[in-house]
């Protein structure tokens, strides 16, 4: 990790993921999720997210739900 910064939001990107997957989640707006896990607007999360996994956040989302 480069930073502080980098190394906290890989936690809360972890955690977004595990929410991601759950059903109950499968509606929940992409904003909604990444604000009840610290993030305070969607421009820095998905910025944080395509670091840490190489595509979007909405992109993550659909590939789990092909997969299901």
């Amino acid at each position: 990790f480069d930073n502080f910064s980098q190394f906290v939001n890989s936690y809360r990107i972890e955690a977004i993921k595990t929410a991601f997957a759950q059903a109950d989640n499968s509606t929940t707006p992409i904003l909604t999720i990444a604000m009840a896990h610290g993030f305070n607007s969607l421009s820095p999360f998905n910025r944080a997210f395509r670091s840490v996994e190489g595509i979007t956040p909405s992109e993550y989302r659909r590939l789990l739900a092909e997969k299901s």
